[in-house]
């Protein structure tokens, strides 16, 4: 499983990075206003300033970007539509929560190993042979996905 998931919603790009512990949204403003998310009270930076805020356990900065892909000076864009709007705990490095993470997967490896664990994945395991084995079931799925199954 990758740790940074990306999807794309027309110009407006959202990052989530499970593993470092931040989102972060690529835009321009309006796309970004409209997601609810920025506090009345924000002053948006002029040029490549940024701006910084917290709320709850969440920092939150806001910075212009240049449009990617896009070569030359930075003052070539200081009007430049195209926003991010990053946000993380604010009371966790990156090693804290890298950290976390790292006992987050070795605890649920461990828990593999003992009998909860073990008695999980084989009710998995059963509950995937017996939809391999319900021809219903199999003919449904040929329906929703076009063929695609098995």
């Amino acid at each position: 499983m990758s740790n940074v998931e990306t999807k794309v919603a027309g110009e407006l790009s959202i990052t989530m990075n499970f593993q470092v512990g931040y989102c972060e949204y690529v835009g321009t403003r309006a796309e970004i206003e409209s997601e609810g998310i920025i506090q009345s009270d924000v002053k948006w930076p002029i040029g490549f300033r940024k701006a910084t805020w917290t709320f709850g356990r969440f920092s939150f900065y806001l910075i212009r970007r240049r449009p990617k892909g896009v070569k030359g000076p930075r003052r070539d864009f200081e009007e430049c539509d195209r926003w991010c709007l990053r946000w993380h705990y604010k009371y966790l490095s990156y090693e804290q929560r890298a950290a976390i993470e790292k006992k987050r997967w070795r605890d649920n490896f461990d828990f593999l190993g003992t009998p909860g664990g073990l008695d999980m994945v084989t009710r998995a395991y059963l509950k995937e042979q017996a939809a391999k084995r319900d021809t219903r079931f199999k003919e449904f799925m040929r329906s929703v996905v076009g063929g695609a199954c098995g």
